[in-house]
């Protein structure tokens, strides 16, 4: 179900959607989308509200909204999402504002660009299958706000969570070909920190896995954050909040990673070992990581530990780095091994340019120091 259905469409009108219904025991949770497009083509999604018109009409400040603001069903080809303005609460756990969701391996040429969305979940771009199934592929994420808050919905018990899981953009299961670049992302941890609003929600507890979340895997190629904004802080040593996350293994070592993003936090800044998967060979080069005031739990540069039983967290590799903080020199090898099998390495190195003066001048790069744990 949604309250907007489009199938294999053309450009859409302007839209100003207040969403205020929601509010007796009948829950949502089998509406889909706010805006749903189903196999979609040339298709452009501009200048929408979605939620952001009901302070005045109903005195929130969201819209009390299905699992999704704008979502796109395996499209087509030629997808243009930009402009909107999105501030929604879901009545179920893994609810973005734009989700573009792929059954097959799909090249769309899609853009997600100079949105604005509030939402217990920002943008999502991924597979409908596995990690090592094709999904999703050649698009752009850029120029997005988004501030992430999800609180622990009525579903999130019944799985095992005791809190909220705000994640800024996500790109996952074999999506590939994408760039996530000059976003400005918000995400928070702690007790009591994201909202209830929604009469289903059960607390405002929250754990952030991300700001934003890259998973790898055999067809996830080509896929990159860079000169993105990123704020993580969590109020208590309780409830741990991460800024990016590497997940599993990326096909194209060097080539998947996260750059020249500048991202602060006081928690842990870069995470490749969640139960969502551990992160391997992933490239982490020439970011601005800052320690946030208020420390809590703070896991610095360069956070590699065991993963989950009898898995590795290996070859993820740091270059050209700046780090800004007291902690500067501190190395986190956090915990002991959880599984026989369990092991870990990464490296860190620096490039430094010399110049040489003999019948012209010849510039040489390469790698003064590597520090490498095994």
């Amino acid at each position: 179900m949604c309250r907007l259905l489009v199938v294999d469409c053309v450009p859409l009108p302007t839209l100003s959607i207040c969403l205020e219904a929601w509010k007796s025991t009948t829950c949502c949770s089998s509406i889909t989308g706010e805006i749903y497009v189903k196999n979609g083509s040339n298709v452009t999604m501009n200048n929408n509200d979605i939620g952001t018109t009901c302070l005045a009409v109903t005195g929130q400040s969201v819209g009390f909204t299905s699992m999704m603001g704008i979502f796109f069903d395996s499209p087509g080809t030629n997808v243009t999402i930009t402009n909107n303005r999105i501030a929604i609460v879901a009545p179920v756990r893994d609810s973005y504002g734009i989700t573009i969701g792929c059954s097959a391996s799909t090249n769309i040429g899609f853009e997600i660009a100079h949105n604005t969305v509030s939402s217990g979940r920002g943008i999502f771009v991924e597979g409908w299958n596995s990690s090592s199934s094709p999904g999703c592929g050649l698009g752009t994420v850029h120029d997005n706000i988004v501030t992430a808050n999800e609180a622990l919905t009525v579903d999130g018990p019944s799985g095992g969570y005791t809190s909220g899981d705000p994640i800024g953009i996500q790109v996952r299961f074999g999506s590939h070909d994408i760039q996530v670049y000059n976003n400005n992302i918000t995400v928070h941890s702690g007790p009591g920190v994201c909202p209830v609003h929604f009469f289903t929600d059960v607390n405002s507890d929250c754990v952030s896995q991300g700001a934003i979340k890259l998973m790898g895997g055999p067809a996830a190629a080509n896929i990159t954050a860079s000169n993105n904004t990123i704020t993580a802080t969590t109020t208590s040593a309780s409830f741990p909040v991460s800024a990016i996350y590497g997940d599993l293994t990326p096909p194209d070592p060097g080539v998947s990673g996260f750059f020249n993003n500048n991202i602060t936090s006081n928690g842990t800044i870069v995470d490749v070992t969640q139960p969502d998967g551990c992160g391997n060979y992933w490239t982490f080069k020439e970011n601005t990581f800052i320690e946030a005031a208020n420390p809590m739990n703070f896991v610095t540069f360069h956070t590699s530990w065991y993963c989950n039983p009898g898995q590795d967290t290996t070859h993820n590799v740091f270059i050209d780095n700046t780090y800004v903080g007291p902690d500067i020199n501190q190395d986190d090898i956090n915990g002991p091994p959880t599984g026989a099998g369990d092991s870990y390495s990464y490296f860190i190195k620096w490039s430094h340019q010399l110049k040489f003066s003999n019948e012209g001048e010849l510039y040489a790069s390469f790698d003064l120091l590597q520090r490498t744990w095994l």
